[in-house]
């Protein structure tokens, strides 16, 4: 039984994030909203480890299952604030993080969405046209029953070296191309 000033265990991490979820819909600072993404992708972590202990704690289940949504929900928004105050580079930046930890099939299309369309907009046609093939390939891996782990790992590797071929040098801030 715990002591009454302190929270029980099982209710500590829904209470967690209650509290970061509602940080992220008050949040308006792209750089806040990326650091509230950073905290989630921890606490996802720590909640996966005690779900490793109590494997039939349907609470830890659902907290674990709701936290990359939450991410990427951040994650998103902070792009959106990047590419409203002209940082195109930092947007698509922060998109391909918010790819590469999604998890839901609809989350990765429409941050697919949205860094296809930063990607075109700045100049990135064939990473954009890139994008879109890595999509049809995992959509086609998923169709064929390709285990989700494979899939999702298969897809992460991709980004992963896509985000390394784009020209970050294209994607350079207004600032950044005077000085």
């Amino acid at each position: 039984m715990s002591k009454p000033d302190q929270p029980d265990d099982r209710v500590a991490p829904v209470v967690r994030l209650e509290q970061l979820a509602r940080q992220v819909k008050d949040a308006t600072e792209p750089t806040t909203l990326v650091s509230l993404a950073t905290e989630l992708d921890a606490f996802g972590r720590t909640v996966a480890q005690e779900l490793a202990i109590r494997r039939d704690d349907p609470d830890l289940r659902r907290v674990l299952v709701y936290v990359p949504t939450l991410q990427s929900q951040a994650l998103l928004r902070a792009a959106e604030g990047f590419d409203d105050r002209g940082s195109p580079r930092r947007a698509v930046y922060v998109l391909f993080e918010a790819l590469r930890t999604a998890f839901d099939a609809s989350v990765i299309t429409t941050i697919s969405e949205a860094l296809t369309l930063m990607l075109e907009a700045n100049g990135q046609p064939s990473a954009s046209a890139t994008l879109r093939e890595l999509l049809a390939a995992r959509e086609q891996h998923r169709a064929e029953g390709g285990k989700v782990g494979e899939v999702r790992a298969r897809f992460s590797e991709s980004v992963r070296q896509l985000r390394d071929s784009v020209d970050w040098g294209a994607l350079a801030d207004p600032g950044e191309q005077f000085d």
